[in-house]
């Protein structure tokens, strides 16, 4: 054999590189139900996630409100059954960011052909905030069919001209009141839909485009007729809301899930 051959050496095996799996993002922070026989047999089940963890290596939930400012997202969901006449199920969810509730949401399904939804949403940026809310029922046994939409951009003036004296050697703008700049609200129903724009309007236009299903669209300028075209459907999260879903979903000797006294049985808990 040659010597130079012998003095050689093949190509050195080395282990494979460990791969680090990537930190969880996703937590089962709660989950639970609660059950009551009284006076309708009911059951509610809740959970809540919590999406990319700001708490590191990993969050520390307590099972209570706090949990939700340790994620960027965080979420609370029910699910309720009651087994009244008719039976009734309930869905509802809460979304927070950073610890803030954003939405919040609710939708009820009477068996057998019954549907309500009622839901809002919320962000608030120091100098804008938005809020909206969305209505809509399907009940093909009493005929009534609709749902609408609203939205508002709400300016906090203080906020806005601090913002724009920073941004100027020498301040001198006046005090900015408080101004909202609604956005487009729509409603729809069996009848037909209209849409509303506020002023100031599209190039000078603000009043409501309408249209009955089969006919020319109708324009009615300087005047909101949504009103025209919308079931009785509350706004999410007031009172209201409650008691009117209550009288044309659930039955007013029906209890809510929610408010059982019955004490929630904790599930266990994911490592």
């Amino acid at each position: 054999m040659d010597r130079r051959q012998a003095g050689r050496r093949g190509p050195v095996s080395r282990p494979p590189a460990r791969r680090h799996r990537p930190a969880p993002q996703l937590f089962l922070t709660q989950q639970g139900f609660e059950l009551k026989f009284l006076p309708d047999p009911s059951v509610t089940g809740f959970a809540s996630l919590g999406a990319i963890p700001l708490l590191l290596p990993y969050p520390n939930p307590k099972g209570d409100s706090s949990d939700r400012s340790q994620y960027a997202f965080y979420l609370d969901g029910q699910l309720g059954i009651s087994f009244g006449s008719p039976v009734t199920i309930t869905l509802g969810a809460t979304g927070y960011l950073f610890g803030i509730q954003i939405a919040d949401g609710k939708l009820v399904y009477a068996i057998p052909d019954q549907v309500s939804l009622n839901g809002k949403a919320h962000l608030d940026l120091d100098v804008v905030s938005f809020d909206g809310q969305i209505s809509a029922i399907i009940d093909p046994r009493h005929d009534i069919y609709g749902g609408s939409i609203n939205s508002t951009l709400t300016f906090e003036g203080s906020e806005l001209h601090d913002a724009l004296c920073k941004a100027l050697p020498v301040c001198v703008l006046p005090p900015i009141p408080n101004f909202k700049i609604p956005g487009p609200g729509l409603a729809i129903d069996k009848q037909g839909f209209a849409v509303y724009i506020e002023a100031p309007g599209v190039y000078g236009f603000f009043g409501t485009m309408s249209d009955d299903w089969g006919h020319f669209p109708d324009i009615h300028p300087f005047e909101d007729t949504t009103g025209d075209y919308k079931p009785a459907i509350p706004p999410a999260g007031s009172a209201r809301a409650t008691a009117a879903m209550s009288s044309f979903t659930v039955p007013a000797w029906a209890p809510p899930p929610a408010s059982s006294s019955m004490a929630p049985v904790a599930l266990p808990q994911s490592p």
